[in-house]
């Protein structure tokens, strides 16, 4: 696993070290979000999949749902993972 927390990460790129993925934790605006696909902290932008009120995929015409959030980006690796890293927008 490398070191270093990538500054931007998509599901869609191929060079995405998958080794590191898992052990991502990624805020905006100090709220950690889940269902993730691509991250930019440079650009404070997040692109994940829309949930509903009862945690359930939102899917429309069988496409799975995404939404953009925008505020400070933070991707941390979580506690069960090492090395101990940070990177922040």
């Amino acid at each position: 696993m490398t070191d270093t927390i990538p500054r931007r990460m998509s599901v869609d790129d191929e060079t995405v070290d998958w080794s590191i993925a898992p052990h991502l934790s990624i805020s905006v605006d100090g709220v950690e979000q889940q269902q993730v696909i691509s991250y930019d902290i440079d650009a404070g932008l997040i692109v994940k999949f829309a949930m509903d009120g009862e945690g359930k995929a939102v899917v429309r015409d069988d496409e799975r749902v995404t939404e953009e959030v925008r505020g400070v980006v933070t991707v941390t690796m979580r506690s069960d993972a090492e090395p101990s890293a940070r990177a922040e927008g």
